[in-house]
């Protein structure tokens, strides 16, 4: 099923979705679960427009991941952290990892892992470039080295092997 494509179901089908996808069917009122909450940000958009209702699909929840190393401590990386968190409001974003203790199992590893969550890689992408953060950015920029990407999560269910199949029929491109 391509990202938000129209799905029409009857709620006599359909008593509850699962936390994964926990909103309500009600047309008078839906159910939103935003960053912050239990559950993952997803949105459900209804009409009354076709019967019985249709559901527009969320988009996927997305990653804003980083991998600092020799982060110096200074008056720059404090005003970072102080400022980072009015940045992800507007976004929905939440920090998920923020460093911590490391069990290293196998390999190297050093530096801390920075993961944040937000409702789709769109918004991800959003705040990224959004004047507020890019302002901060420096601060960070300059006093640290590492990698920081975007990523979306699996779509639900997942098994191991659903990376097998060629990126067409996952509904990535690659």
């Amino acid at each position: 099923m391509a990202e938000n494509e129209d799905v029409s179901i009857r709620t006599s089908d359909v008593a509850y979705f699962t936390p994964l996808h926990a909103f309500s069917l009600s047309a008078a009122q839906p159910r939103l679960y935003l960053p912050g909450n239990r559950f993952p940000a997803r949105r459900a958009l209804f009409s009354q427009a076709s019967s019985p209702f249709t559901l527009t699909r969320p988009a996927m929840t997305a990653y804003a991941i980083a991998h600092l190393r020799d982060v110096e401590p200074c008056p720059a990386i404090v005003e970072y952290l102080e400022k980072i968190d009015a940045t992800l409001a507007p976004y929905g974003g939440r920090f998920i990892i923020h460093g911590g203790r490391v069990e290293r199992l196998e390999g190297k590893f050093s530096g801390d892992l920075i993961v944040i969550e937000f409702a789709s890689r769109e918004i991800a992408r959003a705040w990224y470039r959004s004047s507020a953060y890019q302002a901060i950015l420096p601060l960070r920029a300059e006093h640290s080295r590492g990698e920081v990407f975007l990523i979306d999560q699996v779509e639900m269910p997942h098994r191991a092997t659903d990376v097998l199949r060629p990126a067409h029929e996952n509904g990535t491109a690659k």
